[in-house]
C-alpha cells in the first residue's frame, strides 16, 4: 500500500480541488476573467509542469515503486511514427465525439456548466498553447501511467488501479459544473481504455494537448 503514497501526496498537493469548488455543482457561475501573461505562464511551466514529468518519470522513482523488478515503460517509443500518429488522431476523434454527446446531452437537459472568460496577454498565445500541452503531458503521464503503475504494483485489481484514477482525474474539473465533470469522467475513462489496451502514452498526450489547445481557442 505504501507505493501508492507518493501518486496521492503529489495529487493531493496539485490536483485536489478546493472544497468551496463543490457549489459549482449547484448552479452555474460566472467567475473573474483567467489572466494570461507571458511571465505568469511561463514560471507556471517552468516550476510547476517541467519538474514533475522529471519527477514523475525519474529513475529513483521507478525504483521505489518497482524495486529490482522489470520497470514498466510508455512504449510510445516503440512503435513507428505512422501508427504512433495514428493512434492519436483516432484517440482525438474519440474525445471530440464523447465532448459532442455530452454537450448535446447539456443543452437537451438545459444543464449549464461554468461560465470563464480567458484573456491573454498580447505576445503570451505561443507560451499559453505550450502550457496546455505541457498540462495535458502532466496529466496523461500522472494519471495514466504514474498512478495507474501505482495502484497495479500495490496490489490492486485491474478495475481499481484503472478507475480510481479516472475519478481522481474528474475531480479537478468541477469547477465547471455538472458538464465538465460528465467530460473529465467520460475522456478518463476513454484514456484509460486506450492506455490499458495500447500501454503508449504518447498518442494520449497528443490528442489530449491537441483537444485542449482547440477548446481554448474556441473560448476566446
Amino acid at each position: 500500500m505504501y507505493k501508492i503514497a507518493p501518486a496521492l501526496v503529489l495529487y493531493a498537493l496539485l490536483f485536489l480541488p478546493d472544497p468551496g469548488e463543490f457549489t459549482f455543482l449547484l448552479e452555474a457561475h460566472t467567475t473573474a476573467p483567467i489572466n494570461f501573461s507571458f511571465n505568469s505562464t511561463l514560471l507556471e511551466i517552468v516550476t510547476i509542469y517541467i519538474p514533475l514529468l522529471v519527477l514523475i518519470f525519474h529513475p529513483a522513482v521507478k525504483m521505489f515503486l518497482y524495486g529490482a523488478e522489470k520497470i514498466p515503460v510508455p512504449r510510445a517509443h516503440l512503435n513507428s511514427a505512422v501508427r504512433t500518429a495514428a493512434d492519436a488522431f483516432f484517440t482525438l476523434l474519440g474525445i471530440a465525439g464523447i465532448a459532442a454527446a455530452v454537450s448535446c446531452f447539456s443543452e437537451t437537459l438545459k444543464i449549464q456548466g461554468e461560465e470563464s472568460l480567458f484573456v491573454v496577454e498580447d505576445g503570451a498565445e505561443i507560451v499559453v498553447y505550450i502550457m496546455l500541452a505541457c498540462g495535458a503531458a502532466v496529466e496523461e503521464s500522472f494519471f495514466r501511467y504514474f498512478m495507474i503503475n501505482s495502484f497495479e504494483t500495490a496490489g490492486f485489481s485491474l478495475w481499481s488501479a484503472s478507475l480510481v484514477p479516472v475519478v481522481l482525474f474528474t475531480l479537478p474539473h468541477i469547477w465547471e459544473g455538472i458538464p465538465g465533470l460528465l467530460m473529465a469522467f467520460l475522456a478518463g475513462l476513454f484514456f484509460t481504455a486506450v492506455y490499458e489496451r495500447r500501454r503508449a502514452l504518447l498518442p494520449l498526450i497528443l490528442a489530449h494537448a491537441v483537444y485542449n489547445m482547440a477548446a481554448f481557442s474556441l473560448s476566446l
